[in-house]
């Protein structure tokens, strides 16, 4: 990561019927510059596949998503952007994860501190992005991707696209790469848990390796 550092704040919400309004706290002023966020708006209940349906109010954010059940936003927050307005229309028992991984430069605190953790966070936020961006969203169940999505999910940090702006943007190349070793390793059939998520900081030198018949968790 260099000199950057990144908090990942993630959210779970048992929103009531009808409308709701969430606020999240926008640029937070610790340098003058514009701030990169990754902003991932999930449905996770069983009823997942039936899409999520939000707006958001933040200029410069657009859902690059093509999966119904998550929305996916890469960008930059201007220093005027002091709030993340997004308002949900959901039904009975519908259940919403948010996480936002906001970059910024001028420490190595979070890094420094909680190297394991911070890195199987960042894991998580560009696995579920990457495969969003392919038209993927499984919270519940069995990834398993064909020739034609894997490939596509290799590709994205090539060409122009915000995952691979993201990626070349804060020097992530190395966590991509372990990222699709470990999943490559699993025939790309597997289930978004923490194994995961160490198996790839492992490789990366950051966590000690998944303890075996550990308990994996989302």
């Amino acid at each position: 990561m260099g000199d950057e550092e990144v908090e990942i704040v993630t959210l779970e919400l048992d929103p009531a019927e009808g409308q709701t309004t969430l606020v999240l706290p926008g640029h937070d002023a610790t340098d003058a510059g514009d701030q990169d966020v990754v902003l991932l708006v999930e449905r996770i209940d069983e009823g997942f596949a039936d899409g999520l349906e939000l707006s958001m109010e933040s200029p410069g954010l657009e859902n690059i998503s093509l999966a119904r059940s998550v929305h996916t936003f890469i960008g930059e927050l201007s220093a005027d952007s002091k709030e993340i307005v997004i308002r949900f229309w959901t039904g009975a028992g519908q259940r919403i994860r948010v996480t936002l991984a906001r970059f910024r430069s001028g420490a190595m605190g979070f890094w420094r501190n909680n190297r394991c953790r911070a890195c199987k966070e960042l894991v998580k936020v560009l696995l579920i992005a990457g495969l969003s961006v392919i038209g993927v969203h499984l919270p519940i169940g069995q990834v398993v991707l064909d020739a034609v999505q894997t490939s596509a999910f290799q590709n994205l940090i090539f060409g122009g696209g915000p995952i691979a702006w993201l990626v070349q943007r804060y020097g992530l190349q190395p966590m991509w790469q372990a990222l699709t070793h470990v999943l490559g390793g699993l025939n790309w059939a597997f289930q978004i848990t923490d194994r995961i998520f160490q198996s790839v900081c492992h490789l990366l030198g950051f966590c000690p390796p998944p303890r075996a018949g550990a308990q994996a968790h989302p």
